[in-house]
């Protein structure tokens, strides 16, 4: 178990994305927290932490949690995009803009993570940015791979 080696900072890490997959909020923020007392500058503690302050609506601890994580990795979409959606349920509107255009800027380098960006843009009403961001995987398939419908 982990537990027995308190300094393997990836295991840990692993843990702590497991017990908040499972639901287990509070030993994965220590799992977490944990990480962070070995190694402050840990992505993958800060951002899980983060996340899980906000699914438990805690949005201010979570904001301060993306921040950092900003200072660890300043052009990192998905801290921005956490830290707007913090930002966004405390009502600080024009802060999370700034954070959600920063996240477009930047980019998230995997399909689902344009997909969801892409979703984002579209509730916003920010149609353009929503079909450029939406069709912007499509473009990394080979042609011969790419769908041509949708159809089941």
């Amino acid at each position: 178990m982990v537990e027995s080696v308190p300094y393997y900072i990836e295991g840990w890490e692993i843990l702590g994305v497991v017990l908040a997959e499972e639901k287990q909020n509070e030993k994965a923020e220590a799992a977490f927290e944990h990480v962070l007392q070995i190694e402050p500058e840990s992505i993958n503690a800060r951002m899980g932490k983060a996340q899980i302050l906000a699914s438990e609506g805690k949005y201010d601890q979570a904001a301060s949690n993306f921040e950092e994580a900003l200072k660890i990795k300043p052009y990192w979409a998905p801290a921005h995009l956490g830290l707007a959606k913090a930002l966004e349920a405390i009502g600080k509107k024009q802060e999370a803009e700034l954070h959600f255009r920063q996240a477009l800027k930047n980019r998230i380098n995997t399909p689902t993570s344009y997909k969801a960006l892409g979703q984002l843009c579209f509730e916003k009403g920010w149609l353009a940015d929503a079909a450029k961001t939406l069709t912007m995987p499509c473009g990394s398939i080979p042609r011969t791979q790419q769908r041509t419908s949708i159809s089941g």
